[in-house]
């Protein structure tokens, strides 16, 4: 179980996590320290369900008035790219068959001031009027260090990124 997304909705925690590249489940708990149980018992995306690896899920509930839940997932790496889908109000199904979203190396997706934006791996970053896109390079946010699996979170009215940075990246990389 590695790259998770989290969401709440209906009085419950959900937990989006990848099982290797092969597919993504989904977790539910009454709290956001679980403990969790898988919510289907079986995977909610398998393996190429699309035409890309099912891993890597960013959930995004979007600020419309139905708060409409999006799961998204995949990679830009050796010409695969990103799907999105939309989720059942339920959050452990999906509202529509998968599409394909047109973007550049992005996968984390969040909204500011009505323009949606997807970021990636090192800060790259897209941004789309759009959910589905087509999403256009904006270039890198962040340069101080390599940044992977961020996301943007707002809380008490304050927005916050959040992110790590691999093991292996030593302070001759920091420093360029």
């Amino acid at each position: 179980c590695y790259a998770t997304d989290s969401a709440y909705r209906n009085g419950k925690y959900y937990l989006y996590f990848s099982y290797q590249q092969k597919c993504v489940g989904v977790a539910v708990s009454d709290h956001p320290a679980g403990p969790y149980k898988d919510a289907l018992g079986k995977p909610l995306l398998t393996y190429w369900m699309a035409d890309t690896p099912s891993y890597d899920p960013s959930v995004f509930i979007d600020d419309d008035e139905a708060q409409t839940p999006y799961l998204v997932w995949g990679f830009t790496c050796e010409g695969k790219q990103y799907y999105m889908a939309r989720l059942n109000d339920d959050m452990i199904s999906l509202a529509e068959p998968p599409r394909p979203v047109e973007i550049i190396n992005s996968w984390a997706l969040n909204k500011w001031n009505g323009k949606y934006y997807l970021s990636s791996h090192r800060s790259f970053y897209s941004t789309s009027d759009n959910v589905y896109g087509p999403y256009t390079y904006r270039g890198t946010f962040c340069t101080e260090a390599y940044t992977d699996h961020g996301n943007f979170v707002t809380f008490h009215n304050q927005t916050y990124f959040a992110y790590g940075i691999p093991e292996n990246w030593g302070e001759e990389h920091v420093n360029r």
